[in-house]
């Protein structure tokens, strides 16, 4: 049996697709996958609370504005 691949999710909002993923690993409809973590940019945003209720580690990265406008992290 292979290793599974481990994923890391990064969202921002809601987390609906996150949640999609989540619910399709647990259910065994994507194998081999498992689900490390999330990372993301917005304090409070409740993907936050769908990683931690599934006891997924998530990472809050907020972003800064770099040159000509464009989003970056710091820390990724």
């Amino acid at each position: 049996m292979n290793a599974p691949l481990r994923i890391v999710v990064l969202a921002s909002g809601e987390g609906g697709n996150f949640q999609a993923l989540i619910d399709a690993v647990e259910a065994r409809l994507i194998e081999g996958v498992r689900v490390e973590a999330l990372i993301c940019d917005v304090p409070g945003a409740r993907c936050i609370d769908r990683a931690v209720r599934h006891a997924i580690p998530a990472y809050v990265l907020p972003l800064r504005r770099g040159r000509a406008g464009a989003l970056r992290a710091g820390c990724i």
